[in-house]
């Protein structure tokens, strides 16, 4: 397995916030869609299947 050090860094995160949050899943969860809330230019959905880009939009 690859040691990517991103991922490993986004592991270290989630575990602190998970930590912060008490182990509860309920809290957690709730911190991430305030998170996702707050930063609605910054969350990015995946696309929906069959829906095609256009050409000029690809990400490279």
């Amino acid at each position: 397995m690859t040691r990517d050090p991103i991922v490993k860094e986004i592991h270290r995160a989630r575990e602190k916030i998970w930590k912060e949050c008490g182990d509860d899943p309920k809290r957690f969860f709730e911190r991430l869609k305030a998170a996702e809330a707050k930063h609605k230019d910054r969350v990015v959905s995946p696309r929906k299947r069959g829906k095609e880009l256009d050409p000029s939009q690809e990400v490279r």
